[in-house]
């Protein structure tokens, strides 16, 4: 599973977080593994770059899978979007600090002993006692902010290609 840029343990750059750098960054990982087609999935951001990739590169996706991916874009997203990053950037003691704001957020709480692993993996350890994210908040808000601008317009056509994909799946299943 690879990060995308700016998460997990890749770097973090001024740009490159649009989905279309995305769906160009897969592109060039698959044709680097020799892959033709693959099962794509992602979770929230990787959920819509992968319904995106899915949309603009039919032929090279078999099955997609979407994991908590917002596709209809709520008005309130750039609130949301501030909200939801507001725990990146900032300095921990301990990971049980992290996970106690985490465990916080509206969206968390009955799911909270779920995401014990994403919890593990978003924290990077600076010195002793001293845990940052692993997520910058500028990238998570810019790459959020882009696909809420693309909502306002070539998203509804996204979307209708990647039910077109879905759609062709089935047929061609007989389902």
């Amino acid at each position: 599973m690879p990060d995308l840029r700016g998460r997990g343990a890749t770097e973090t750059t001024l740009a490159g977080y649009s989905l279309e750098q995305g769906r160009a960054d897969i592109v060039a990982l698959l044709d680097a593994l020799g892959l033709e087609r693959v099962v794509l999935c992602g979770h929230s951001f990787g959920g819509l770059l992968a319904l995106y990739a899915a949309a603009h590169e039919p032929e090279r996706v078999s099955h997609l899978i979407l994991l908590d991916a917002g596709v209809e874009m709520h008005p309130a997203t750039p609130l949301m979007v501030a909200a939801a990053t507001a725990r990146l950037d900032q300095l921990f003691p301990s990971i049980e600090s992290y996970r106690a704001v985490v465990r916080m957020a509206p969206y968390v709480n009955r799911r909270y002993d779920e995401m014990n692993g994403f919890v593990e993996a978003d924290l990077k350890r600076l010195a002793p006692h001293l845990y940052t994210t692993s997520s910058r908040g500028a990238v998570a808000a810019t790459a959020a902010l882009h696909v809420y601008a693309m909502s306002k317009g070539d998203w509804n056509a996204i979307t209708a290609n990647a039910k077109a994909f879905v759609d062709a799946i089935k047929t061609a299943r007989g389902k």
